[in-house]
């Protein structure tokens, strides 16, 4: 009824966002601003298509149900003095998660949530910039082991890239710490190093592999 919505149970980064902000089981505890963000332009997008099928009521339906979706995402997300958006709001009390967190955090640019120029989102995306940016370029929230998601690094600069920041060309070259030889990036890697952390390969099923850093 307020245009929350609740944790995808597949999201890669679960489990570094728990150990990254110590609230560990995101999904038990949290309605997430990121789920909101790919809401959005989702619904807006299937409005055009439902324009496109000339189907106006379905249209309308879809964009009235963005809208509302978004108007909420500013009201309980948006944190003016941080200058950033909340990575979650708990259930209990709706108090916001003023923390940011790379995969989340990327997500309004990234998922087309806010458009280039958009002051929430330009700001949105310094400040996490400036709290997350590593030496070596890379983004990483601070946390108990030192990890984060393989696919984190090519959100960076995918959002760089829309934008035309000035740190895209630094990014793409620190791509070359990211990707293991064979080119892959692994769910899970150490930000200490940029290995592997959990590979998931085929054999006689799924295996998993768990990796020291070095």
């Amino acid at each position: 009824d307020e245009g929350l919505l609740p944790l995808s149970d597949d999201e890669q980064w679960r489990w570094t966002f728990g150990v990254a902000t110590g609230w560990l089981f995101p999904e038990t505890w949290m309605w997430s601003s990121y789920s909101n963000f790919l809401y959005v332009p989702a619904a807006e997008i299937l409005a055009k298509f439902a324009t496109l099928l000339e189907m106006p009521d379905e249209a309308q339906k879809l964009t009235d149900s963005a809208d509302f979706v978004r108007q909420a995402t500013e009201h309980y997300y948006w944190l003016e003095d941080e200058g950033f958006y909340a990575t979650g709001l708990f259930f209990d009390t709706l108090q916001p998660l003023r923390q940011v967190f790379e995969d989340i955090s990327l997500g309004p640019l990234w998922s087309g949530y806010n458009k280039p120029g958009d002051p929430h989102g330009m700001s949105n995306l310094e400040r996490t910039i400036e709290i997350l940016l590593r030496p070596d370029d890379t983004l990483q929230s601070p946390s108990v082991g030192e990890t984060y998601t393989g696919m984190e690094p090519g959100h960076f600069l995918q959002v760089l890239a829309k934008v035309d920041h000035p740190l895209g060309e630094r990014v793409f070259n620190a791509m070359r710490l990211v990707a293991q030889e064979t080119g892959e990036v692994a769910e899970g890697q150490w930000a200490t190093t940029h290995n592997a952390l959990v590979l998931e390969h085929m054999r006689s099923g799924i295996d998993s592999g768990i990796s020291a850093p070095g």
